[in-house]
């Protein structure tokens, strides 16, 4: 019975708020409610249009972010393919002058460069040919 009093009672309110609704637009007339009813259609397509944009935004974004994520994987591997390099390099100061190991470390540097072009990225090689242009300076700086 409560229920059924509840629902009685909202059935009721919404009632009186339909007919205050239609004595507000009783005001205007048909030419203005048609305007208005346009309007609203006109706003219900643009924020549709909005919302396409903003969903393609948001794949352009994802593109982007892949794009990054794969560049950052690609300067990793690069990066410990230089550590790998570096650990390569035989190190025998001990034996082995400094000039002469700034030479042999020259050579094996200019080995890789001209020997192997194919298989090296640009950054690597571009870090390979500034440690080339070092060595004199190194060769100064420990004679």
């Amino acid at each position: 019975l409560n229920s059924d009093i509840s629902n009685i009672e909202v059935f009721i309110t919404k009632i009186s708020n339909l007919q205050k609704e239609k004595e507000l637009l009783q005001d205007y007339s048909e030419e203005e409610l048609q305007d208005m009813i346009g309007k609203v259609e006109t706003t219900t397509e643009d924020i549709s249009e909005i919302n396409k944009k903003l969903e393609q935004m948001s794949i352009e974004q994802g593109a982007k972010i892949s794009n990054l994520e794969a560049f950052l994987d690609e300067a990793r591997t690069e990066q410990f393919a230089r550590c790998d390099f570096t650990e390569n390099i035989e190190v025998n100061t001990e034996i082995e002058s400094k000039d002469k190991f700034c030479q042999n470390l020259l050579t094996k540097i200019q080995n890789i460069v001209d020997n192997h072009p194919e298989e090296m990225s640009d950054t690597r090689r571009d870090v390979l040919n500034d440690i080339i242009a070092k060595i004199p300076v190194w060769e100064e700086r420990y004679k």
